[in-house]
């Protein structure tokens, strides 16, 4: 397509500026001769007047064409081959390098080549958000339930985690392999361990499997402290269980020791060694005698590591020691004693609590006036 606009003719050739004003172009305070503002004029007409006439001439443009190099190899440029795209297309991605994969919407593929599609993603998405949660190999559970090991197996709204693990009923807790919890409620923590009634907590098996616990700092029950055994009679060893409940008493702790000792005269005082601990565990330390099938009077008393106990006949006697723990870890007892508000800890600090409801002091003043 030609030049379509007309020339802006300037006939006037002026007179070159110096090198040194073609290279900063003009400033502010300058007032160019107009000689150089003519040669400016004219030199662009006549560009613009060469560029026309030569884009009409064919000539011109075939002579341009001619001069081509029409000989250029892909290799001089660095242009693509058709085996270069071939090859590129072949290019299988793996750890060591960049390449095509193939697309998956698998979800158990271990392979290392396959890229996973938004589809896999989603179905690893929608099974950590569930509220049904089953990992393993044969895993199940119910709505509201988590089972993670293989053949684990959770009732509603319950857990179960190992190897075999179950729930039976709702809102139970089973932890470790074999471990099984079957009443409503119960709890089974440990190889083996299992809860059959509901609401019961069983910690371990007895059987070999985590049977054996140690609490590292304090441990207090709300309830009672009892033992619980096959009963000692071989009569009713397979069909009975007996339960003793702890000896307890107002203070951090009460240790006994009984011992058996003999006097070879009247009026003699004979000494037993105490173990090395005693007087590092214990204080507040009480002694008891007695004459061991005769009347015979006795009195004892601890010093250090000693007791001694004057008898007064010769013969057998028993002695029973009562010291009250001192140890370290019994240190922080007497901050409170055996009684603190609903409020505080053990420590007197703040502590928090429920409670079903909070009366005001009005009421149980009124309270007290109506009894």
């Amino acid at each position: 397509m030609g030049f379509v606009k007309e020339l802006p003719m300037w006939n006037a050739p002026g007179i070159k500026p110096p090198l040194s004003k073609l290279n900063i172009g003009w400033e502010v305070e300058d007032h160019p001769p107009a000689d150089w503002l003519n040669w400016q004029q004219y030199t662009t007409y006549e560009a613009l007047k060469e560029l026309q006439e030569q884009a009409a001439d064919k000539s011109y443009v075939d002579q341009k064409i001619s001069e081509l190099d029409i000989n250029v190899t892909p290799e001089q440029i660095g242009a693509a081959k058709q085996s270069d795209f071939a090859a590129h297309l072949a290019e299988d991605a793996s750890l060591t390098k960049k390449g095509h994969v193939q697309l998956s919407s698998s979800v158990t593929s271990t392979s290392e080549t396959l890229a996973a599609t938004a589809n896999a993603v989603k179905q690893v998405n929608d099974k950590l958000v569930s509220d049904v949660v089953a990992m393993g190999k044969k895993s199940s559970s119910d709505s509201g339930a988590v089972a993670i090991g293989q053949e684990s197996n959770a009732y509603l709204a319950s857990i179960a985690l190992g190897g075999n693990a179950k729930t039976t009923k709702a809102f139970g807790i089973a932890i470790g392999p074999l471990s099984s919890a079957e009443g409503a409620g119960s709890v089974a923590l440990g190889s083996n361990a299992t809860a059959l009634n509901n609401s019961q907590g069983i910690l371990g098996s007895g059987n070999g499997n985590t049977d054996t616990w140690l609490v590292p700092g304090s441990f207090s029950v709300q309830g009672t402290k009892n033992f619980e055994i096959p009963h000692p009679h071989p009569v009713k060893k397979n069909t009975h269980v007996i339960r003793h409940g702890a000896v307890e008493s107002p203070t951090p702790g009460d240790t006994l020791y009984r011992y058996t000792l003999e006097a070879t005269k009247d009026s003699q005082t004979v000494e037993i060694h105490l173990p090395d601990y005693f007087e590092h565990l214990n204080t507040n330390v009480d002694v008891w005698v007695n004459g061991h099938l005769h009347f015979g009077r006795a009195y004892g008393v601890v010093e250090g590591d000693t007791l001694k106990v004057t008898c007064e006949k010769a013969g057998k006697y028993k002695a029973l020691v009562i010291g009250t723990r001192n140890d370290d870890n019994v240190q922080d007892w007497h901050v409170k004693g055996v009684e603190r508000e609903i409020g505080e800890s053990w420590r007197g600090e703040t502590y928090v609590f429920e409670v079903d409801e909070i009366m005001e002091v009005e009421e149980i003043t009124n309270m007290e006036e109506s009894v």
